[in-house]
């Protein structure tokens, strides 16, 4: 009510816990949600670069800009500590990709595999090169499979 909120985010439990043994609407309508002092309180997202910083709701604001409630943000940068995990979890990311594309394409190696052995072992291994890639594990240029 006014320039605070008193309860974020508030819900359907909340309102029956505010009027027990009454019946409240599934579905609120603006008229409702008028009469009981309660706002739309519109999701955004935060600013921030994922990978040295993380962001963490803190609740709502008013953004007098857009005339409306807002979620709000707080940014931190990580620690080292945690970039490094950070990093560690994403390059395991990748590697499961790049694994699951390799097996994919597993019987092209076979002797009888109606293909082309040296382009498939050509894409193979540049498969294999992904970690090496100036931007691994943030940014990767995936291989094109031959046809």
């Amino acid at each position: 009510q006014g320039n605070a909120v008193e309860i974020y985010p508030f819900t359907q439990s909340d309102l029956q816990a505010m009027y027990p043994g009454a019946s409240v609407p599934v579905q609120w309508s603006p008229e409702f949600m008028a009469s009981e002092g309660i706002v739309t309180v519109f999701s955004t997202g935060a600013s921030y670069d994922p990978r040295t910083q993380t962001a963490d709701q803190v609740g709502c604001e008013y953004n007098e800009d857009a005339t409306r409630w807002e979620t709000a943000w707080v940014v931190r940068d990580l620690t080292p500590e945690e970039i490094a995990a950070q990093d560690a979890q994403q390059a395991e990311i990748v590697r499961d990709e790049r694994n699951a594309r390799l097996a994919e394409c597993d019987w092209t190696q076979l002797a009888d595999a109606p293909t082309n052995h040296a382009e498939w072992a050509v894409y193979r291994q540049a498969l294999r090169d992904v970690p090496q890639q100036a931007g691994f594990p943030w940014e990767v240029i995936w291989p094109v499979a031959p046809q």
